[in-house]
């Protein structure tokens, strides 16, 4: 993103953004919960992961260098969407094994979360380390370098793995009986303890009156704008 505003500076704008990331990622956990219970946990998935692959190929194949406005936007779509991919992953865990498997698989989960974004983090950085490499010294001293585009065409192609696995492994698993009869038992529980963005809010409402809410929260602020940086 060229930086081209005369109002805001540099770290105006990137506090902005990540302040309409984290509002995008709050209001995404407390509305697309309801939508995961209906859709199912594959099906949310798979809509998550072709938003992701749609906003992060726009931006990377682009011709122009995006404007703050089509940038905020993007960045929206895309925390709004994530926000759901760990209550979807969940879901999905919670329909396609059994219940006394819940706890180890989840726990595989969270492993694979952290040590997926480990290596995230070191492929994207060596990615845009190999990218500005190869840009003329005459383009980055132009203020035009579209080096770290290639982090996004990069980050784009690879969701259509998951999303090819989750196909192939969704269909293979709901072709198995047993499963079958775990799903339809979900459903049925469902059923009788239907969600909605309203008793999100009310859940949130109760969790507000308790001091260690707002610990959490002060935690987790802190860690975002220490990361930040």
């Amino acid at each position: 993103l060229i930086h081209q505003s005369t109002k805001l500076s540099r770290d105006d704008v990137i506090s902005r953004l990540l302040a309409l990331s984290t509002l995008s990622i709050a209001a995404g956990k407390i509305f697309l919960g309801p939508v995961i219970d209906s859709l199912g946990g594959i099906k949310s998935l798979q809509i998550t992961l072709l938003a992701l692959v749609m906003c992060l190929g726009s931006i990377g194949i682009a011709q122009t260098c995006p404007t703050l406005s089509s940038l905020a936007l993007y960045i929206i779509i895309v925390d709004f969407g994530f926000s759901s991919c760990w209550a979807a992953c969940v879901k999905t865990i919670r329909e396609y094994t059994e219940e006394k498997r819940w706890s180890k698989e989840i726990g595989r989960l969270a492993m694979a979360a952290r040590l997926g974004n480990a290596i995230s983090f070191a492929f994207f950085a060596w990615l845009l380390q190999w990218a500005s490499s190869r840009t003329p010294a005459n383009v980055v001293t132009s203020g035009v370098d579209t080096s770290w585009r290639w982090v996004y065409r990069a980050s784009g192609a690879i969701q259509l793995i998951p999303l090819a696995m989750l196909t192939h492994f969704g269909r293979k698993g709901r072709d198995d009986l047993a499963i079958q009869k775990e799903v339809k038992s979900n459903k049925a529980e469902q059923t009788t303890t239907r969600s909605s963005p309203m008793v999100s809010l009310s859940i949130l409402r109760r969790q507000a009156s308790k001091p260690e809410f707002w610990l959490h929260l002060l935690s987790r602020t802190i860690t975002m704008v220490l990361v930040s940086f």
